[in-house]
């Protein structure tokens, strides 16, 4: 099924709505630490500011510097990098963390800076690497956790990234010269960060000799507590893993639309759609996200599969492809079964799974353009999942096709 994305202005005015209903809650960011280095003598290392040494030994010059005089300087070798640790406090209720930093290396030939949320042994964070390249990077030299993001950097050039964790999903973004370069990004650990990491890492990879020297400075860490909540529940039982096995602006189906098809087959993503395990979900319940009303039963490819619920005052879904469906006008709550999942056919592509898509209350039930799974339209326990022209991760790497495909969804509670 394919819808056209929502333009922008309608979509900005139902976030302006959102603010003044009953689901809004307020947002507080917090600065939990902020350093300029402006307070250390040159060539000490900044310890009365509660940093750490890691590896051998940063100091704070004056060689180099965004505000106003003073960064901090590491020095790596070819076999051993030079980090420094600060601690940070995150608080129970927050619902993300984010470390900031400009940092300027002297080379783009080899493994250089990294600013990370954790250890420095592991933790989301941003990494520089050979040939100006950026990674997002948790476990050091994992290529299992190390993915592109769409940036750049340069020599002796100062350059602001940003790490931001989501402590719900604990995935994470990197933004880059306040650009955001790449999102939904699996974190290795469910554990809150109790410190941060910066530095320049060592040239092993690289291999081209010789260490780098990093400059680093306007080091900030936030947090941000009371963020609105999801509206909609995973709609598939307690204790499941489904996988988006084809996501917005699918190449099978979904063109330019906000949609997503759930298979419960670890194997299902494919690389332009749905894959492996067709029959894997067949007769499994799908259940309601949210409370609502059954407004009409849609015919696909001739087959009356796909169910058209109006969610109270949130939205409306259209829920494919199943059978069983609830009858047209009945009222329901969350969690209340809506049909199962309808065997391989016609009617769902030869493939059984759960096709996902919302649109605005006012549309009804009428092909319409599409709401992402975004903000407080997103699930519980899932990776806010914005629509972007130009690419999001499929399976993590940006792509602008099949948009978070590869994304796991778990349903605890």
């Amino acid at each position: 099924m394919a819808f056209s994305q929502r333009s922008w202005p309608v979509w900005l005015t139902l976030c302006v709505l959102l603010l003044w209903s009953n689901f809004a809650a307020a947002q507080t960011s917090t600065v939990l630490f902020t350093d300029d280095f402006e307070a250390y003598a040159v060539s000490t290392f900044p310890s009365s500011g509660g940093w750490s040494v890691y590896a051998t030994g940063a100091t704070v010059t004056n060689e180099r510097a965004v505000s106003p005089t003073k960064s901090f300087r590491f020095t790596s070798s070819q076999n051993l990098g030079d980090f420094a640790l600060h601690p940070i406090t995150v608080s129970p209720m927050a619902s993300s963390v984010s470390i900031e930093a400009w940092v300027n290396p002297t080379r783009s030939d080899s493994n250089n800076a990294i600013v990370r949320l954790g250890g420095c042994s592991g933790g989301p964070s941003v990494r520089f690497d050979p040939n100006g390249t950026i990674h997002a990077g948790d476990v050091p030299d994992n290529d299992k956790y190390r993915y592109p993001v769409s940036a750049t950097y340069s020599a002796n050039i100062w350059t602001l990234v940003r790490v931001d964790l989501d402590l719900v999903t604990f995935t994470y973004s990197i933004t880059v010269n306040r650009v955001v370069a790449g999102t939904g990004f699996p974190a290795s650990s469910t554990t809150v960060p109790t410190q941060i990491c910066v530095g320049s890492d060592n040239n092993i990879v690289a291999g081209t000799g010789g260490g780098t020297t990093v400059y680093v400075d306007d080091v900030r860490v936030e947090e941000v507590v009371g963020s609105s909540p999801a509206l909609f529940t995973l709609p598939f039982s307690v204790g499941e893993t489904w996988y988006v096995c084809q996501g917005y602006n699918g190449q099978i189906s979904h063109q330019k639309a906000s949609a997503l098809d759930l298979s419960i087959d670890p194997m299902s993503p494919g690389p332009t759609g749905c894959g492996s395990g067709s029959n894997a979900s067949t007769g499994k319940p799908v259940l309601a996200p949210a409370d609502g009303t059954v407004e009409a039963h849609i015919p696909y490819q001739g087959e009356k599969n796909i169910l058209c619920i109006k969610l109270n005052g949130i939205a409306v879904m259209k829920v494919g492809h199943l059978t069983n469906l609830l009858p047209i006008g009945t009222r329901f709550n969350r969690n209340d079964a809506l049909g199962i999942v309808e065997a391989p056919s016609k009617g769902n592509g030869g493939y059984a799974h759960i096709h996902l898509q919302i649109q605005d209350l006012s549309d009804d039930c009428k092909q319409a353009t599409t709401i992402p799974f975004s903000g407080q339209y997103r699930f519980e326990e899932a990776p806010d999942m914005p629509y972007d022209d130009n690419g999001t991760p499929k399976n993590y790497k940006d792509d602008p096709t099949n948009q978070w495909s590869g994304i796991v969804l778990h349903r605890s509670r």
